[in-house]
């Protein structure tokens, strides 16, 4: 028996509000061996929506899913862990969470905390205003370690776009981001053994400061250094912790295909990580007659077995699927 490769899909809020009420898409990506990843930052978009409370409806989408589902730690939180043991976080999932969370969708049941009002005002002066202020502060200091590649960036253009590409190749950039949010040995609140050389790219630290550095250079590229980016760039703010993540999954989706989300994606992980919405899903859905040639050339490549023909088949879905939904393709 074949089994499919798992492949982490991290969901955002205007993928599940696209999304019908029956999931039809998420259960496609489920039969093509999809698992689903909800963030902290998922749970804060909905929950501090000002608009009549959305997550109990985007809840009951996940219902048809809910042994698939997996609930992640806050970006906070995993660099907290690299801190704390002084090596690379392997796993993101909350193994307590996400066995709550699906017990809740097997039954039917929806959970919003009584508190999240208040939970949401807390955190948004956190994500909204504090971080804000400090990534002026950020780009700030970026343009001091090299004023003439940060220089550039600022006039924006299509020359902002393949230096920002360039910036995110670039180890020692990163490095020296690692080494100054985590290099300080006398800070052990935040101080990673090894920091001060600049970590590898499998510690989430890592990862983090890319996102932070893709994130200053974005808002230099269209703000300058000047405070003036208002409401609108605490999404792309908010954009950046789902593309932080996206080191432990496979796939992002969303139905912010253009702009900001999808920039940072590409300049971050290249073409080494689909993003897809939910119309590229729907054009990608694989037709019977091409499932049905995609599994004949697999029988044909394994030696012609016989009695696989399920397990073709859903291969075969599955590959078709997962090959044509990339919006990067």
């Amino acid at each position: 028996m074949i089994t499919l490769p798992v492949r982490r899909v991290i969901l955002d809020k205007s993928f599940l509000q696209a999304e019908s009420q029956r999931g039809e898409r998420l259960i496609l990506l489920r039969d093509c061996g999809a698992s689903f990843v909800l963030t902290d930052t998922l749970i804060y978009e909905f929950g501090t929506d000002a608009r009549a409370p959305q997550w109990p409806a985007a809840q009951r989408k996940l219902f048809p899913i809910a042994d698939n589902v997996e609930v992640w730690r806050h970006t906070a939180d995993l660099l907290r862990t690299e801190i704390k043991q002084h090596r690379p976080v392997e796993s993101p999932v909350d193994q307590e969470a996400t066995e709550r969370v699906r017990e809740w969708f097997r039954g039917g049941a929806t959970y919003v905390p009584p508190d999240l009002a208040a939970l949401g005002q807390a955190a948004r002066q956190q994500r909204e205003v504090d971080s804000i202020t400090s990534l002026i502060s950020d780009c700030q200091d970026l343009c001091q370690v090299d004023p003439g590649y940060t220089a550039r960036i600022q006039r924006g253009g299509t020359e902002a776009e393949t230096l920002l590409s360039d910036l995110m190749a670039r180890h020692e950039f990163i490095a020296w981001r690692v080494s100054r949010d985590h290099g300080n040995r006398t800070d052990t609140e935040l101080y990673i053994q090894g920091a001060e050389k600049g970590l590898g790219p499998e510690w989430f630290a890592y990862q983090h400061a890319k996102s932070t550095l893709a994130l200053c250079c974005h808002y230099m590229a269209k703000y300058g250094l000047r405070n003036a980016s208002g409401v609108d760039f605490v999404h792309t703010k908010l954009d950046a912790e789902y593309i932080a993540l996206l080191y432990y999954a496979d796939a992002l989706a969303t139905n912010e295909t253009s702009g900001s989300l999808a920039a940072i994606c590409r300049w971050m992980h290249g073409k080494s990580k689909i993003i897809f919405s939910t119309t590229s899903l729907d054009k990608a859905r694989p037709k019977d007659d091409d499932i049905r040639v995609e599994a004949y050339h697999k029988w044909e490549r394994d030696g012609r077995i016989h009695g696989h023909d399920q397990n073709d088949w859903d291969w075969a879905k599955s590959e078709l699927l997962w090959r044509r939904a990339n919006i990067y393709s």
